[in-house]
Order: C-alpha cells, then sequence, then structure tokens
C-alpha cells in the first residue's frame, strides 16, 4: 500500500511544498529535504534519486511560477486521494522529511491545510 507510485508523488510533493513555503528559493533548505528524501526509511523501496529528481522538479515548479507549480505539485499530492491510509502516511511523511524539528512555520502549515484538503483529511488529525 505505501509501495505504490502515488503514495511517492503525494509525500515528494508534501516535502517540496512545505520546504518551498516560507523559504523562497533557498537552496540549502531545497538540498537538504532532498537528502532526506533520498534517506527516508518510509521511500526505501524507491531509487533515492528518482525521489530527489522528482523533488528538485516539483520545488523548482513551485519556486519558479508559483501558480502553476501549485497547480502541478497539488495533482501531485492528489494522486493518494483514493487511499486513505497512504493518503495520512504522505502528510506525516511529508511533515517528518520537510520539517523534522517540527517547526514548519505559518506558511508551511498553510502548505500542509491545504495537502489535507486535497487528500480530505482533517487537519486536527496531524496537529495542525
Amino acid at each position: 500500500m505505501l509501495r505504490g507510485n502515488s503514495f511517492r508523488d503525494a509525500v515528494v510533493g508534501v516535502c517540496a511544498l512545505v520546504s518551498s513555503a516560507d523559504a523562497v528559493g533557498d537552496p540549502d533548505q531545497r538540498s537538504r529535504v532532498a537528502d532526506r528524501i533520498g534517506t527516508a526509511p518510509v521511500l526505501h523501496h524507491f531509487p533515492p534519486r528518482e525521489l530527489r529528481n522528482m523533488f528538485e522538479d516539483n520545488w523548482h515548479r513551485l519556486i519558479l511560477d508559483p501558480a502553476f507549480g501549485r497547480a502541478y505539485v497539488f495533482q501531485e499530492v492528489a494522486k493518494a486521494t483514493a487511499e486513505p491510509v497512504a493518503a495520512r502516511a504522505a502528510v506525516r511523511a511529508g511533515l517528518e522529511i520537510a520539517a523534522p524539528d517540527g517547526d514548519v512555520g505559518v506558511r508551511g502549515v498553510a502548505a500542509l491545510r491545504e495537502c489535507c484538503a486535497v487528500l480530505r483529511l482533517t487537519p486536527a488529525e496531524f496537529g495542525l
């Protein structure tokens, strides 16, 4: 269930949305999250290079053209909507990878709330 491409795409999308929310164009933040995605235990079934490339692509879309990028990345996140267990795990994993210290900032929280809405989840379930 957590091995499917829809789960992978959702996790990578959540990570990109959260990590780009407050750090607009910060290459250090992008690099840190990209490194964590490649080593995340929940994503160990996927090639690390593929995960990093997907994250980089999503992140650059969000930075270079925010409106189009958000639409594209939210479509990626929405792929997990049909699988509630995968959707919940994607939000949790995205939060842990993008903000391992738990500090996502105001815009990061807003991005997570939007991810929850797209995935038909309640933000309170994740402490948002």
